[in-house]
């Protein structure tokens, strides 16, 4: 066996080696963006989160995804504060393809019936701080989560200015 040969079988070997000796986080779920995610059996929220900027109305977004084989949809989100009963802002329906998602707010890269435009809050939110939401469905349980309010800053300045309102009406608390 030659010198060449015999480095080229040792870098193998330790190439070999050394793959398996790293720990992969592919099956992991982890929320790449600022915002928040929860489950329950059936539904996953991603990168929720509001963007607001203490002006008159902030802007709600995220992705909601259906790990089942049957349809669902969400049909309301409300604002649980610290000491009281949730305080729904937004009610409707908004279907959710079975092993599909939408995504609320999502960038204009995203095409598809799956893409809905923000939903403004007639509620001024400040960046840094949190809210607890509520997400009710048709079929799953409710979820609950920590939602991050960001500024309307790099990725997210297009998101405060093209929040749409609820049909018919702004989303505004209702008790």
């Amino acid at each position: 066996m030659t010198r060449t040969a015999r480095t080229l079988a040792t870098a193998a070997v330790v190439l070999l080696a050394a793959t398996g000796c790293t720990q992969s986080n592919v099956g992991n779920a982890f929320e790449p963006g600022d915002g928040a995610g929860a489950d329950n059996d059936s539904i996953g929220l991603r990168n929720v989160l509001i963007v607001g900027d203490e002006g008159p109305f902030s802007a709600l977004a995220g992705t909601v995804t259906n790990k089942t084989d049957s349809a669902d949809a969400i049909t309301s989100i409300a604002v649980k504060p610290p000491d009281g009963q949730p305080i729904v802002f937004t009610k409707g329906r908004v279907a959710v393809k079975p092993r599909g998602a939408v995504y609320i707010g999502a960038p204009a890269s995203i095409e598809g019936d799956d893409r809905r435009a923000a939903i403004r809050l007639i509620q001024s939110a400040k960046p840094g701080t949190f809210v607890t939401l509520v997400f009710s469905f048709a079929k799953s349980s409710d979820i609950t989560i920590d939602t991050p309010i960001v500024a309307p800053n790099a990725e997210y300045s297009q998101t405060l200015l093209s929040a749409t309102p609820t049909p018919g009406r702004d989303a505004v608390p209702t008790p």
